[in-house]
């Protein structure tokens, strides 16, 4: 416990900032995945918490989207809830929006001895928060029906 302490106090204030939200932010998702599905959720957050909406000055730079990717992961990882990668990348995908990042919300499948699906992010075609050859592992959708963004990802609901 005393190293997870060491290490949130080596954070700068901002990341220690993000991963509180982020800890906040987790469970809050799942229990909308479970109350309204991932459809309603999906077309919803978007739309919650506009006013905290950040126009971008430049170009984001890709360090920095996978430090914030990094803060996700560390919060579903150490903190009192864990996530799954739909739940984590859903929270990732949001939080860029939210700072007037565009991002893709990608869900893939792949057929084993069972199905099995799985979710990450995408920046301009980057991985953020997985591997970069996921989407060789899991077939992405091309298409869903979700009104925003294109909805090729792969989620293995861990």
């Amino acid at each position: 416990m005393s190293n997870s302490w060491q290490t949130f106090q080596r954070l700068s204030g901002s990341e220690r900032w993000l991963l509180v939200q982020v800890l906040l932010l987790l469970p809050t998702i799942a229990l909308g995945l479970r109350c309204f599905g991932l459809k309603r959720l999906y077309t919803t957050l978007p739309k919650r918490g506009t006013t905290g909406y950040i126009l971008p000055t430049s170009e984001p730079s890709l360090a920095s989207l996978l430090r914030t990717a990094q803060m996700v992961q560390i919060a579903a990882r150490r903190g009192l809830y864990r996530a799954n990668c739909l739940q984590q990348s859903l929270c990732l995908w949001w939080i860029l929006q939210r700072q007037g990042i565009s991002t893709d919300l990608r869900i893939g499948v792949r057929k084993g001895e069972q199905l099995d699906a799985h979710a990450w992010v995408e920046y301009r075609g980057t991985v953020l928060n997985d591997r970069p050859d996921i989407a060789q592992e899991f077939s992405p959708f091309t298409d869903i029906a979700l009104p925003l963004k294109t909805f090729a990802a792969q989620d293995s609901i861990d």
